[in-house]
């Protein structure tokens, strides 16, 4: 959505017979559906077997789902690419590394936020 505000073809997207409603979902029906292509190439290429199928069909849809929501509405309120890439930033580090920081207070106790709370305290 940012790129279409640079480069202004957006206002001719609002100026055409679909609502912008449409022309938001039908945006991010096409990167959720290469988001699906991607993951299942993913998976078919690592060779992971999925214990139950339809929860981790649901969980990545989901999830999917959200993380698209989350960049289109990033992308409308930012005014360039490169604000919107910069705006994403945050978000990429609090959802994508989340598994990294869990790993890492469980090998390094003092780093929790509680710990640092009380050292601050």
């Amino acid at each position: 959505m940012a790129e279409e505000k640079e480069k202004n073809t957006l206002r001719g997207l609002m100026l055409s017979p679909a609502s912008a409603g449409e022309i938001l979902i039908g945006k991010s029906l096409l990167t959720l559906a290469f988001t699906g292509v991607t993951l299942a190439l993913s998976i078919f290429f690592v060779g992971y077997e999925i214990p139950n199928v339809p929860v981790i069909i649901a969980a990545l849809f989901l999830s999917g789902l959200f993380y698209t929501a989350l960049g289109t509405l990033l992308g409308l309120v930012t005014k360039t690419v490169m604000e919107a890439s910069v705006a994403l930033l945050p978000v990429m580090f609090v959802f994508g590394l989340t598994p990294l920081i869990d790993a890492i207070i469980n090998q390094y106790p003092g780093l929790s936020f509680w710990n640092i709370c009380l050292i601050c305290s």
